[in-house]
């Protein structure tokens, strides 16, 4: 079973290296958040899912606690490229690349569709990529 989590927030921790029993992890950092890339789980052993709830629980709390803490800015800046008619490509895609970070938490929906619906103004081929982007972490596929 492959399952693919965001386990912490920590800018300025370097990559940590986690083993649980019966467990392989992977941590690889991608932007502020360590995602928790490949747990192989060799056996599904009660006392192993267990100790990854208790260990994965505080960490995943507090990484939903610093996202709403972070959406009133990142809502600040889009206002701000939509209202200036910001045209720098690559300041847009940095946000909607964070944004999509959030996404896996549950969190940034509305906020990416209308930086992209906004983007799509610009560079309506990169807007379109980023739709589908979207669309395959929020249905899975």
């Amino acid at each position: 079973m492959l399952l693919f989590l965001l386990i912490s927030f920590t800018p300025t921790c370097p990559v940590k290296h986690e083993t649980f029993p019966k467990m392989s992890c992977d941590i690889v950092l991608c932007k502020n958040f360590f995602i928790l890339k490949h747990i192989l789980i060799s056996s599904m052993a009660k006392q192993s899912i267990d100790e990854l709830v208790k260990v994965l629980s505080p960490r995943i709390k507090e990484l939903n606690r610093l996202i709403e803490q972070m959406m009133p800015g990142v809502n600040k800046e889009i206002d701000w490229i939509v209202q200036n008619k910001e045209q720098s490509q690559q300041r847009i895609e940095r946000l909607l690349d964070e944004l999509t970070n959030y996404l896996y938490q549950g969190y940034g929906k509305k906020e990416f569709k209308r930086l992209n619906k906004y983007y799509a103004s610009i560079n309506k081929e990169a807007a379109s990529d980023y739709a589908r982007y979207f669309k395959e972490i929020i249905t899975g596929k």
